[in-house]
């Protein structure tokens, strides 16, 4: 079994990398400019939403792997993983000529403006397509590794290459002089390096190589379709329903009352950051305690997620629900205009929103382990229709307020329903210890949150309101943290 070291390794590497791209955005934005800058940007959402391309067979991929290592089956990997690399590499054919069609599809007149030399253009958009395709086959064998619980040299992967591609690609831009095209060159290149080390760490630790042919392809892809439709629908249906409300906002509501929701869903949104990825680094042990014999030890697995979980939630969503006004000011320096007052209403709400979303996820760790995620495709699915019909009529009538109230309510309501169904099915205990983790966490932090709120002073210096902020947070982080020992001292007492 991965210790937890590596898994809290993995997931440092995550949030070391969200740290290290909100540090560096200003940077960035004052090398390359506000068009480039948002050039660059767009780069980042494309490598988001090519996760709908992979049709689901990476985490597929990685579930088998968590299979064969359950069944004692460790030789099947490495050919498994070889004889996906033909389709891997027509999909990279594909993911860079779609990448490309789009990119001069997008390139209108105004494409002069930020190139004035075209053939610099060419090279921007050829080496962002290259770019891409390299981050996409790349998922393919990081999978695998994940699947093998190889987490502590993929961590240390990851902060190599995060910090290559960032910090390298800064260092470029201000060494070269160069535009948004030297950085695409600098991720390709560094996008290359990452795919070549991902595949010497297969070859060391699954005993992958490069070798089968057109049939075994093709069986590898048949074995893996079933499940890997499944995922795939379930990830594109999870993408749509974090991005839904920007899609439909932005067409519904005034120039104004969006750049509100734009400013309040800045914020509140890496809390999915915080609780989504501990889950994923769990998926190889929960798939291999699914089992009859070891339910238990697959409850109490899953239980000690929602503790981890709930520990790094709850005291920065509390933290934005709570101080939403503080949080803004000292975020735009003081500097708070019509629009960002207007936001100051909506960070609550989308950080309750983001909380009961990150919440409502857990149970597909234990659908995915059990291999059922048809029903989860089917419930994430009625909730995108639900969180659709409410935005809009929201957004008709009572603006951005009324649209993102109904958005959170939704949100509410699924976690109420769904968790509580997956649990009564495939956890020992059915749903109450599940729910009674979460409120043994929730109450007592939300109302020393608020209790705060009340006692504090409203400075009016701004490094005073940073210090209020910061000191409300790690409050409320150390209660997180002793209520966390205080259950696993509860646990081993029980256990002993």
């Amino acid at each position: 079994m991965s210790s937890l070291r590596d898994k809290s390794l993995a997931y440092g590497a995550q949030l070391y990398a969200a740290g290290l791209l909100i540090i560096l955005l200003p940077a960035y934005l004052s090398q390359l400019g506000a068009e480039q800058f948002g050039l660059m940007m767009v780069f980042f959402v494309a490598q988001g939403w090519l996760q709908i391309a992979d049709l689901g067979f990476p985490l597929a991929l990685s579930r088998e792997v968590a299979v064969a290592r359950r069944e004692q089956r460790l030789t099947e990997v490495g050919p498994l993983l070889a004889s996906l690399q033909l389709p891997a590499l027509l999909g990279m054919v594909l993911v860079s000529s779609a990448v490309l069609a789009v990119c001069y599809w997008m390139a209108g007149p105004g494409i002069e403006r930020i190139f004035p030399d075209l053939r610099m253009a060419s090279l921007a958009m050829l080496a962002g397509a290259l770019a891409l395709s390299l981050r996409w086959a790349a998922e393919l064998y990081r999978a695998a590794l994940a699947g093998a619980e190889q987490f502590s040299q993929l961590a240390v992967l990851n902060i190599a290459s995060v910090t290559a591609r960032l910090g390298g690609g800064l260092i470029a831009l201000r060494c070269a002089g160069g535009d948004i095209s030297v950085w695409l060159l600098c991720q390709a290149i560094f996008f290359l390096v990452e795919i070549l080390a991902l595949i010497l760490l297969c070859r060391r630790r699954l005993e992958f190589r490069f070798s089968g042919g057109l049939d075994t392809s093709f069986t590898a892809v048949r074995t893996l379709w079933p499940i890997a439709m499944q995922i795939s629908a379930a990830s594109a249906i999870w993408i749509s329903i974090t991005q839904l409300d920007k899609l439909i906002l932005s067409q519904a509501l005034s120039l104004s009352e969006y750049g509100a929701i734009a400013i309040a869903a800045a914020i509140p949104a890496g809390l999915l950051t915080l609780a989504v990825p501990l889950l994923q680094l769990s998926y190889p042990a929960l798939i291999r305690l699914h089992h009859r014999e070891s339910r238990r030890e697959q409850t109490h697995l899953y239980l000690m997620l929602t503790e981890g979980a709930c520990c790094l939630l709850f005291p920065t969503a509390l933290v934005c629900m709570a101080f939403s006004q503080e949080l803004l000011t000292v975020w735009f320096a003081g500097r708070l205009n019509a629009t960002t007052l207007g936001a100051v209403t909506l960070v609550p709400l989308y950080a309750a929103g983001a909380s009961f979303l990150a919440l409502s996820a857990m149970p597909y760790g234990l659908l995915n382990a059990a291999g059922e995620l048809r029903s989860h495709v089917v419930a994430s699915l009625a909730l995108a229709v639900c969180m659709a019909a409410a935005l809009i009529i929201g957004a008709l009538h009572a603006g951005a307020k009324g649209a993102i109230t109904l958005w959170c309510g939704s949100a509410a309501l699924f976690f109420l329903i769904w968790p509580q169904i997956v649990h009564r099915s495939y956890l020992d205990g059915s749903w109450w210890p599940w729910a009674r983790t979460i409120a043994f966490f929730a109450l007592p932090l939300g109302v020393v949150a608020f209790t705060l709120k009340y006692l504090l002073p409203n400075p009016t210096s701004l490094f005073a309101r940073m210090g209020e902020l910061a000191g409300a947070w790690m409050v409320l982080q150390g209660i997180a943290v002793c209520m966390l020992w205080f259950r696993h001292r509860q646990r081993m007492a029980t256990s002993n």
